[in-house]
């Protein structure tokens, strides 16, 4: 339910001029520290993690685990970015143009994309039924999209199209870092790998903060020279305010007390 639900959050967000940009840099602004809890309860030495994980195996809590090998780092930093934050990205741009079922519908057809990435990277063999499957599914979709773009017209083929791109960046991380989970474990590789996600979508790259780029989307006149806001004033005048001006507003007034 939460899954289904964060594409009508977001499509509500965007009634209050808030750009993907910052609608995501926000979203893993909060979620940010308890990733870091999560990676900190799994490798910090010591910890609860390994107090635990000693206990079930009857060892001391002190000894080492050589669960990370080199070049670890850049495989959790090159699927954080793909499979998190590339992927998220898009999907935020898709729901500009689709509507929130047109969006469920693509990414739900995520597990028909790990099958396919099986049998052409992998060489695994693919059944009857699961062919089927695949055609049942993708079927589906064409009767869904057919009908959003009698309705809706412009920007869904880009919305469609930004949305399954999401769709396949993900498939491409549950392929890539099987051998990765089996490994490290599913805690340990989500929460590192989320925390990359938030680094890029938190502090994007260049003088571009989410404060500048919600200013911007919310009034095409509005020049902002400097952006000191925080990512959290933002977020709380985005949820308390009945205009979609007023978080802009709340942007400006900062600007212009530094100025």
């Amino acid at each position: 339910m939460l899954f289904a639900g964060k594409a009508v959050i977001i499509k509500i967000a965007y009634r209050y001029g808030v750009d993907p940009a910052t609608l995501i840099g926000l979203r893993m602004a909060y979620a940010a520290p308890l990733f870091a809890l999560v990676a900190w309860w799994v490798d910090a030495p010591g910890g609860p993690g390994q107090r635990a994980r000693a206990l079930r195996a009857r060892a001391p809590a002190s000894a080492p685990e050589s669960v990370w090998r080199r070049g670890d780092g850049w495989r959790i930093t090159g699927l954080g970015l793909a499979g998190y934050y590339l992927a998220s990205y898009l999907d935020f741009l898709g729901l500009q143009y689709v509507s929130v079922g047109l969006e469920r519908v693509i990414l739900y057809l995520n597990p028909t994309f790990v099958l396919l990435i099986s049998l052409f990277w992998f060489k695994r063999r693919i059944s009857g039924r699961q062919w089927l499957a695949l055609a049942v599914s993708y079927a589906g979709v064409v009767l869904v999209f057919v009908h959003d773009v009698r309705t809706s017209g412009d920007g869904i083929v880009v919305g469609g199209l930004l949305v399954l791109a999401s769709g396949l960046l993900y498939a491409v991380y549950l392929s890539a870092a099987g051998e990765m989970v089996s490994r490290l474990g599913s805690m340990r590789l989500t929460a590192w790998a989320s925390l990359v996600s938030s680094a890029a979508c938190v502090v994007p790259p260049g003088d571009v903060t989410p404060c500048r780029r919600l200013g911007a989307s919310s009034s095409p006149s509005f020049n902002m020279r400097a952006a000191p806001s925080s990512v959290w004033r933002v977020s709380a005048r985005a949820a308390s305010a009945g205009k979609p001006s007023a978080t802009a507003a709340s942007c400006m007034a900062s600007a212009n007390r530094k100025t």
